[in-house]
């Protein structure tokens, strides 16, 4: 199953406000994002980049999936990558292109995503790093939604066909006609998360449809 992350829809997925990556990912819906002002905003299709906002354990692949889920934990004194980091490159690319209000200063716009994403600690820095280098040099021509991929490459070399994607996208299309969607994107966040965190979002696939979505974006936003 090819998964075409979609910005809106991550930040969405953490019913978000700020669905920028990520600007519509993070209520119902990704990994979603920053808040209405920043541009990202919540979204039905939810789950990439706030942030979001960006699922799976047993149906991840056990141990296997965390480990794609986890890894080694990154290491901020070497890749300084940071949750606030990859906001403010969210918001500063929103500015470069013209898709930020011009009344919304990017500290600001920047607050918004984090409070959005939730707990800073919960991240990975070196997929943070990945994610603020990409949204730092991708073009206003071009998609900032493959940046949430760049991220996931951080931890997989196919995140399409790992344990993570398959179960999640499985989830996904079991929970797709409910009142209760979990929407593929929300399975990119696992990816961003530290082994602990990733674990707990793993797990949440275990969860019947009407707790899934929630239960993986309570692992980030807390």
């Amino acid at each position: 199953m090819q998964l075409a992350p979609r910005s809106c829809d991550i930040l969405a997925a953490m019913s978000l406000p700020y669905h920028l990556l990520l600007a519509c990912l993070l209520v119902p819906v990704v990994v979603s994002g920053c808040g209405s002002s920043c541009g990202c905003g919540s979204s039905s299709s939810d789950e990439t980049a706030g942030g979001g906002g960006a699922g799976t354990q047993e149906a991840a692949g056990g141990a296997g999936a965390q480990e794609a889920a986890g890894g080694a934990p990154g290491n901020a004194a070497l890749d300084g990558g940071s949750l606030q980091g990859w906001c403010v490159a969210q918001c500063e690319q929103r500015e470069r292109c013209g898709s930020l209000d011009e009344e919304t200063p990017v500290e600001e716009c920047a607050d918004e995503c984090v409070l959005d994403w939730g707990q800073p600690e919960v991240y990975r820095s070196d997929v943070m790093a990945a994610l603020t280098a990409c949204y730092e040099e991708v073009e206003c021509s071009e998609s900032s939604d493959s940046c949430l991929r760049e991220g996931a490459l951080v931890v997989s070399s196919d995140p399409d066909s790992d344990p993570r994607m398959v179960e999640c996208g499985a989830k996904s299309t079991t929970c797709e006609a409910t009142a209760s969607p979990f929407h593929d994107d929300l399975c990119l966040i696992g990816y961003f998360l530290e082994s602990a965190a990733a674990a707990s979002f793993d797990a949440c696939l275990d969860e019947p449809c009407e707790s899934a979505a929630d239960c993986a974006r309570g692992v980030y936003r807390g």
